[in-house]
């Protein structure tokens, strides 16, 4: 047996502020997969039996003030979730500022008041890395329909998916 661990929405908290909604590693918290892992391991499952699934889907949010977009600024409503094909397009429209949180595995960009996080190639690449470094089961995509189907990104189709395969299959 093994077990699916899913990362996404672990720093959920609707508190009308941005957040990274599936985070490798956390420097003050434990509202991320790495924490959720040790927790799993601490109750007794075994690294070799749980497998890693992350997203291919962003959220978007509204910033309250455009000057202050940093995660865990204020936004107003919900966040509204968009696959990577549309993170791809709307990225496109506009000169967006794509930065990274402090493990580099949470992308977020922002514009005027638009503010959006999301997993790209960088970051699944380094948790995938991560997964066979922790010597785990493996690595799920949630959904694989979410990744880019059509290539908008510019880095083929799936490009998702392929670079986790690629990940997986060049480094064991």
């Amino acid at each position: 047996d093994v077990f699916t661990l899913s990362t996404q929405n672990l720093t959920q908290d609707y508190s009308n502020v941005t957040f990274h909604h599936s985070r490798l590693m956390g420097v003050s918290d434990i509202k991320n997969a790495d924490a959720l892992i040790d927790v799993a391991v601490g109750l007794g499952a075994p690294l070799n039996k749980l497998i890693l699934n992350m997203p291919a889907f962003g959220n978007s949010f509204n910033l309250m003030d455009q000057e202050k977009n940093l995660p865990g600024s204020a936004v107003s409503g919900l966040p509204q979730t968009t696959t990577y094909q549309q993170v791809c397009t709307l990225l496109t429209r506009g000169n967006w500022t794509l930065e990274r949180e402090e493990d580099l595995t949470g992308p977020y960009a922002f514009l005027g008041s638009k503010w959006i996080a999301f997993d790209d190639d960088t970051s699944l690449k380094i948790k995938a890395k991560y997964v066979l470094l922790r010597d785990m089961a493996g690595v799920g995509l949630m959904s694989i329909d979410a990744d880019d189907l059509d290539n908008v990104c510019g880095k083929g189709r799936q490009s998702l998916l392929n670079t986790i395969g690629s990940v997986i299959t060049n480094l064991q």
